[in-house]
């Protein structure tokens, strides 16, 4: 049944990014096409956000959306992959690309150069190739994930290098090459290949190996309305704020720039939230214009 509500205070626009609307992210980003699978719940479109653009809102950023760099093509949304590089891929191991067995980048890079990075392994048709993330049991030791991505079989396991290299199709040889380098600039503390900080970094000296594909989701959308320090939305053209119209979270734009920090968006969510509720409660009824 369609069922119509109305509103005397305001409305308070809650609805997240686009990052599964795969045309209206093209229009952003035309790199951003089904090649790339999203982290966002299935209703992560952008129905709500031309709804505001409708009555006036000022969209801005709309074309910065951030890729979750630590994703695995092998498994839909989030996955499992996600928390296993994030706590043992990335801090405690390497990731190669499988056609040379060697590095291509900081590991420890802020999210937007890590996923700009790992979206350059193409082949001449323009296909991605995955590279390789991995890591021992010593690296691994803390990834909550790990065994689930075994069960799943998004994460493989190898006794030895040579099993690893022939599990994902790598030159064994250049691989192993490529972990004594990596040992050798562990133990003096300096990466002369990509200046990675070391802090973290182990000697991957002995197996098991755990492994997994890589290929970056869309994961956030640092673009939405318009917003002042109320959470109200402000008009295109007048940058006034449209009555009764509010915005929060991951639907305001501006807030982040070109990359945001990890775990900002949910300090986003509280604040702008905190702020809609408490102006559209205090906000005088008044009967909203319909549209």
């Amino acid at each position: 049944k369609i069922r119509r509500i109305g509103a005397r205070r305001g409305v308070i626009m809650a609805t997240g990014g686009f990052g599964r609307d795969i045309e209206y992210r093209m229009m952003q980003l035309p790199e951003l096409n089904s090649d790339l699978d999203s982290t966002n719940h299935a209703g992560a479109t952008a129905e709500a956000l031309k709804q505001m653009m409708l009555i006036g809102a000022n969209p801005i950023h709309l074309d910065q959306i951030q890729l979750g760099p630590w994703a695995s093509p092998d498994e839909k949304g989030f996955g499992t992959a996600s928390q296993f590089n994030t706590i043992a891929t990335y801090p405690h191991g390497i990731v190669v690309d499988v056609r040379t067995g060697e590095r291509f980048f900081n590991e420890l890079a802020d999210r937007k150069a890590r996923a700009d990075a790992i979206m350059t392994r193409r082949d001449e048709k323009g296909q991605p190739v995955y590279p390789i993330g991995f890591t021992n049991a010593a690296g691994a030791s803390k990834a909550q994930t790990l065994d689930w991505g075994l069960k799943y079989k998004v994460i493989s396991k190898a006794e030895t290098l040579d099993e690893l290299a022939a599990i994902y199709g790598m030159p064994a040889k250049a691989l192993k090459a490529q972990v004594e380098r990596w040992n050798e600039a562990v133990k003096s503390g300096i990466d002369k290949e990509f200046d990675r900080p070391m802090q973290e970094a182990i000697v991957l000296d002995q197996g098991p190996w755990y492994a997994v594909r890589m290929w970056p989701k869309v994961h956030y959308c640092m673009g939405g309305v318009k917003v002042n320090t109320q959470s109200e939305v402000l008009h295109l053209v007048s940058n006034k704020a449209i009555p009764g119209l509010y915005a929060a979270g991951e639907a305001t734009g501006g807030i982040h720039g070109a990359s945001r920090l990890g775990a900002c968006a949910v300090a986003e969510g509280v604040v702008t939230g905190r702020n809609a509720g408490r102006n559209c409660a205090a906000a005088k009824p008044t009967e909203l214009k319909q549209s």
